[in-house]
């Protein structure tokens, strides 16, 4: 028979259909099993990512380390198996062998289970912890699976490599670059896999990074409405304190998420109790100019909100800053447009400093004093503030024609 000449130092490549004839006749010529070649590896490597089943169950049987690693990147025929391998069943004929280490992990610290897990292949996680691999979290690529994880959680929209990361002993509440995967998926905004970490046993009130964040601050404070009702049932709002719970709804109203709102206002405690010291959710929905966040507030804490402090901050607060939705969500509610604020502020006033025409008009038409001698509110000082009369006000800071509307105004009224 002829058999062409080989070098002993190199097995030559069989073509990807795998000629196991081929192989044979090149070992029975001398060529050297575990040659090396710079760039593609061990023959076992080459033929684990290029060729079939029988041929590497050939090279096997006739003493190739299955060990042996490719010099580019430190994968041995297993993880080429995974990664490159054109042939299902070549990593479980490696598997099958005794010989092969399924701990050595690659140069960027990935040993065969977290490729697999990466490649969302179950049944290849099931033949691995099978024969003895360890679980992610206990293994040399504990690192790296916390890595992948979070990357996964943060990056990748697809289910199911998070939990066939999981199902490979990942670390749900495993750390990596400040992020848990349950925040990383919280940030993105994906409740189906926020779901499928909490299932695996995910820490919903975890904190991470200096500032502490949870996954349910991370949620609220990008509008993931979804995220944040899966985290709530799985027990985020059990035991939350105040001054988180009013830190979440500040961001809420911030943003103008009347669906968090609603969802927060259930668990966070006390949310309508304001210390001195404090900015009520009314006068801070106000500044941003959420009329939508109003309404749901003036809703939610029912019709005795009109009258109180709250109430008045937010009138004096809105139209300080301009803001016509709010202030007209706030006096069809029924809050007093001559409402004074502690220090003697009332709206007028407060939109006349700043030059607010639009809204001294709404005020007006509302009801509300162009004097400035009101008393339809709460608070302290005469109604006119430090400044005097809102037209005195207006003049005083150079607004002329929120001075002529105002003056316009007391003489009809005359």
């Amino acid at each position: 028979m002829y058999v062409p000449k080989v070098s002993p130092t190199l097995l030559p490549l069989p073509k990807p259909s795998g000629h196991v004839e081929v192989v044979e006749q090149l070992l029975a010529a001398g060529a050297d099993i575990n040659a090396l070649s710079p760039r593609r590896g061990p023959p076992l490597a080459v033929a684990a990512a290029n060729s079939r089943a029988p041929v590497v169950r050939t090279l096997l049987d006739a003493g190739a380390d299955g060990n042996a690693v490719r010099p580019s990147d430190g994968a041995t025929p297993l993880v080429v198996s995974i990664i490159e391998g054109m042939d299902d069943q070549i990593p479980h004929v490696l598997i099958e062998c005794a010989d092969v280490d399924l701990e050595i992990a690659d140069k960027e610290g990935y040993t065969p289970l977290l490729h697999a897990a990466g490649n969302g292949d179950n049944l290849l996680i099931a033949a691995l912890l099978g024969a003895g691999a360890e679980r992610l979290r206990d293994s040399v690529a504990a690192e790296a699976s916390r890595e992948w994880l979070v990357r996964h959680c943060l990056w990748d929209w697809k289910v199911l490599p998070v939990q066939a990361l999981m199902f490979a002993g990942g670390d749900p509440n495993g750390e990596h670059s400040g992020l848990t995967p349950l925040v990383a998926v919280s940030f993105k905004g994906d409740a189906r896999m926020a779901n499928a970490l909490l299932e695996e046993g995910a820490d919903v009130k975890r904190r991470v990074g200096p500032a502490g964040y949870t996954a349910l601050y991370c949620a609220c404070a990008l509008g993931h409405q979804e995220v944040a009702e899966v985290l709530l049932r799985f027990g985020a709002g059990v035991g939350l304190g105040r001054k988180e719970g009013m830190e979440l709804l500040a961001n809420v109203c911030k943003q103008g998420h009347v669906g968090l709102l609603r969802l927060l206002l259930g668990v966070v405690p006390d949310p309508w109790v304001v210390d001195e010291d404090e900015v009520g959710l009314l006068a801070q929905a106000c500044y941003w100019g959420r009329g939508d966040v109003v309404l749901e507030l003036l809703v939610a804490a029912g019709p005795h909100a009109v009258a109180g402090r709250e109430a008045a901050e937010a009138l004096v607060v809105a139209a300080l800053c301009g803001r016509e939705g709010c202030v007209k969500v706030l006096l069809e509610a029924g809050v007093h447009p001559d409402v004074v604020y502690e220090g003697g502020a009332t709206p007028l006033v407060a939109a006349a400093s700043k030059g607010h025409v639009g809204v001294v008009k709404q005020l007006l038409a509302a009801g509300a004093c162009a004097s400035g001698v009101g008393g339809g509110g709460r608070g302290k000082g005469k109604g006119r503030g430090e400044g005097g009369s809102p037209y005195d006000v207006a003049m005083s800071e150079g607004h002329v024609e929120v001075a002529e509307v105002l003056l316009a105004a007391e003489a009809a009224n005359n």
